[in-house]
């Protein structure tokens, strides 16, 4: 992978762009301003034997807008943004969640995750230190190994 394509696919992989939990917010059809309960089941760390409840609300402004509320009153855009912000749960604690919120008494399917994450690298950033890396190598290589084009100057 040397190539300048091959090195944006590998820094967008280790930025974390586009790395999703697999689980949709999506109010469509129902009415703005409703709130739904969503129940997930969470198997903490320190006690992998009992799985316990949790209650996380998914309030729904239009079709394509909602936001996720925890039992604290803290409102999260999505369930990537509660993963990476909520200070409920540790990356240990295992999370099952149903695929699509609100789910509203359908069996949208369940996903397992960790009950945290950090949150993502800005790519841009990282990217941008990549290209100063990259300018600062060249500079230096051009300057050590240029080879001089004419007489030498006193």
């Amino acid at each position: 992978m040397r190539t300048p394509a091959g090195m944006l696919v590998v820094l967008a992989v280790l930025a974390g762009c586009g790395a999703s939990s697999g689980v949709t917010v999506d109010c469509h059809g129902a009415k703005p301003g409703s709130v739904y309960a969503e129940p997930i089941l969470v198997e903490r760390a320190d006690n992998p034997s009992r799985v316990e409840p949790y209650l996380l609300y998914v309030a729904c402004k239009t079709d394509d807008e909602a936001a996720i509320v925890d039992s604290h009153g803290k409102r999260y855009r999505d369930f990537d943004d509660f993963r990476a912000n909520n200070s409920d749960f540790t990356a240990k604690d295992q999370l099952s969640v149903a695929r699509r919120m609100p789910s509203r008494g359908q069996h949208t399917g369940t996903v397992n995750l960790s009950g945290h994450t950090s949150p993502p690298v800005n790519w841009w950033l990282v990217g941008g230190g990549v290209i100063a890396l990259l300018a600062i190598g060249a500079f230096a290589y051009w300057r050590i190994f240029r080879r001089p084009t004419g007489p030498p100057v006193y």
